[in-house]
């Protein structure tokens, strides 16, 4: 575990975890074929031991030193 800031909480990083989500098709003639959307986000743990995910780019590692 690492200590990060998340949205300026104190955290515990866990892992990244990559995950896909399906896209249906267009209705529309000519729209999107449809497919996967495929993203990464961080497992992370506040203090109080609420554990969720949130976007790379709100993760601020804390724990190294300058």
């Amino acid at each position: 575990m690492r200590e990060c800031l998340v949205k300026n909480r104190k955290a515990f990083f866990h892992k990244w975890e990559h995950k896909a989500d399906v896209v249906a098709p267009s209705m529309t003639i000519g729209g999107a074929p449809g497919g996967q959307v495929e993203y990464d986000v961080a497992i992370i743990e506040y203090e109080d031991g609420i554990v969720t995910e949130c976007y790379p780019y709100e993760v601020q590692f804390i724990d190294r030193r300058n």
